[in-house]
């Protein structure tokens, strides 16, 4: 040996383990909330995004959204942006800048698609269900009209659910 003390190393349980995360204290022990919570675990994360959507993609009803998405998908892509963004249609008009901006790429090019698959990317990821950048850019150039009708579907539904809650905005003190 060289002479120098041989260092040992203490092992520690993950964070998750320690009881940091576990809101359930020892009898008689007062229990603490951590400050900040923050779910880094990579297998976790996995299963938010794990939900089935509940519409299908080839179902035409009903029929008003169905007939909206094949022959004004502007409006349709606008009032789903909206109630995405505000959780209700409370307040939305059909004229709006989603609408005017999607029916000018639909006048001017297939660059609609693209602004298709960003919302239907953004209402996975906010309502976390199944799928990929692929199936979304796909759904969108095949049948657009299908896709807008799904997401329309599939957002009405979980805002009217009681647990879904809108994103919250900035709001300032009166």
């Amino acid at each position: 040996m060289s002479g120098h003390p041989v260092q040992q190393h203490t092992t520690y349980p993950p964070p998750h383990q320690q009881g940091a995360y576990n809101h359930q204290a020892a009898p008689g022990v007062q229990p603490q909330t951590p400050l900040i919570h923050h779910d880094h675990h990579p297998e976790n994360h996995a299963r938010s995004h794990n939900a089935e959507w509940e519409n299908s993609f080839c179902s035409c009803s009903p029929l008003g959204t169905c007939c909206l998405g094949c022959w004004c998908p502007c409006i349709l892509y606008g009032r789903t942006n909206y109630r995405l963004e505000h959780g209700s249609t409370k307040g939305y008009t059909w004229y709006n800048m989603n609408c005017c901006f999607y029916g000018c790429l639909v006048l001017a090019s297939p660059m609609q698609t693209f602004l298709g698959y960003f919302q239907r990317k953004k209402i996975r990821e906010k309502l976390g269900l199944k799928g990929g950048c692929c199936g979304d850019c796909l759904r969108h150039c095949c049948c657009p009209c299908c896709a807008l009708t799904q997401e329309e579907k599939e957002v009405t539904q979980k805002t009217k659910n009681a647990g879904y809650q809108a994103s919250a905005g900035m709001h300032y003190p009166k």
